[in-house]
């Protein structure tokens, strides 16, 4: 009897956006802009007598606008349609939603015994924590922290750092675009107790986003990792006085160090399975529909029959939309071989790669966030 094999391996299955190097530099530059002025005006109106508490919510939210206008300004000043560029249009299912909530908590997981390696490490240069708790000691907080915690923040920061910084940076190599949007997003924080957590759970963000073509998948597990925290906060503290001593217990570095490997290992092993199968749902789901894509100039939904052609070359030079049949693994390793060279020929371009504007941009965006990482790493050493 005939038997088809299943993939072996990760077949990418995104098609690229408008957005390029350059726009992401430019985006992130934006934002920076933007948060500079938010924060600065923040610090004005809490010197007035005025209820602080009210305010710092309001800017908060203000700050999360600001990361969506900024892609926003971008893909108006390029003459690009602003939600199909992002892949709002591209739903997931069921399954897909269980599974982000499984790799949010996976991830956690994995990550807390690095985390907390770093931070002794930090700690051994005298450096203590000055980044308030999350302390959730009613529903009515609760309930506003789900929203200005977890849901707008995986919302607006999506858009940003996978919509628009993955995407265009991705072009230059997907090694980079990973790294270097997970890098961005860590430093944006701006928070040296979250610098390992963030890091490592903007890679996953930036490859759920590649595996699925749908930046839905990176926000629900965004969302889903903070709700994660918030819910465990109102758990432990709900009702509770914030003020209460909290009894700690002493722990070596090498049970730090054993705890890190010991987590980080079984994390990775697990992650790497559920993304084995959220691969196979994505290659199911092209194959049930025959890859509906959408086009590069109109964004007009272009149903492709089983005789289209493997790839299509747009006329005005832009981004490769890849068209793939997975009906065997066969089929699937040529067209994803076709895809690779295709790929790398298209880096020569000269829209795939950062401009020197581009450059100063980045640049310049790097320093100042890594300035301010550092400042509130000065401010914990003077506590």
């Amino acid at each position: 009897m005939e038997t088809k094999n299943k993939p072996n391996k990760f077949i990418n299955i995104f098609n690229d956006n408008q957005f390029s190097p350059d726009d992401a530099a430019k985006g992130l530059f934006l934002f920076i802009v933007f948060s500079t002025i938010i924060s600065y005006t923040f610090e004005v109106v809490a010197t007035l007598n005025v209820n602080v508490n009210f305010w710092s919510y309001f800017f908060t939210v203000i700050i999360d606008i600001s990361f969506v206008l900024s892609v926003w300004i971008v893909a108006k000043s390029r003459n690009k349609n602003f939600i199909p560029n992002l892949k709002v249009e591209n739903k997931i299912n069921i399954i897909q939603v269980v599974l982000a909530l499984v790799i949010a908590g996976v991830s956690i997981f994995a990550f807390s015994g690095i985390t907390n390696l770093f931070m002794e490490f930090l700690g051994a240069t005298g450096y203590r924590s000055n980044a308030s708790s999350i302390v959730v000691s009613s529903f009515g907080r609760y309930i506003l922290y789900t929203v200005l915690i977890c849901v707008l923040p995986a919302i607006c920061e999506e858009i940003l750092f996978r919509g628009l910084i993955f995407t265009g940076l991705k072009k230059v190599n997907f090694t980079f675009g990973v790294i270097g949007s997970a890098f961005l997003f860590m430093l944006m924080h701006q928070n040296p107790d979250q610098t390992v957590h963030q890091f490592l759970l903007g890679i996953l963000l930036a490859l759920a986003f590649n595996y699925t073509n749908s930046i839905w998948m990176p926000m629900l597990i965004h969302f889903f990792n903070n709700f994660i925290a918030v819910t465990y906060s109102f758990i432990a503290y709900g009702d509770s006085d914030p003020n209460a001593v909290v009894t700690t217990v002493e722990i070596s570095l090498f049970e730090y160090l054993l705890f890190a490997i010991i987590t980080l290992a079984i994390g990775v092993a697990l992650l790497y399975f559920i993304f084995k199968l959220l691969n196979n749902i994505n290659i199911k789901k092209v194959n049930d529909n025959k890859l509906q894509i959408v086009d590069e100039n109109q964004f007009a939904p272009v149903v492709l029959q089983t005789d289209s052609p493997d790839y299509i070359t747009t006329n005005n030079n832009q981004a490769v939309q890849n068209i793939v049949d997975f009906e065997n693994v066969e089929t699937a390793e040529e067209v994803d071989n076709q895809i690779y060279r295709e790929t790398i020929s298209s880096k020569m371009r000269p829209e795939n790669r950062l401009s020197k504007t581009g450059i100063i941009m980045l640049v310049f965006s790097i320093g100042y966030m890594g300035v301010m990482w550092f400042l509130s790493y000065l401010m914990g050493l003077l506590i």
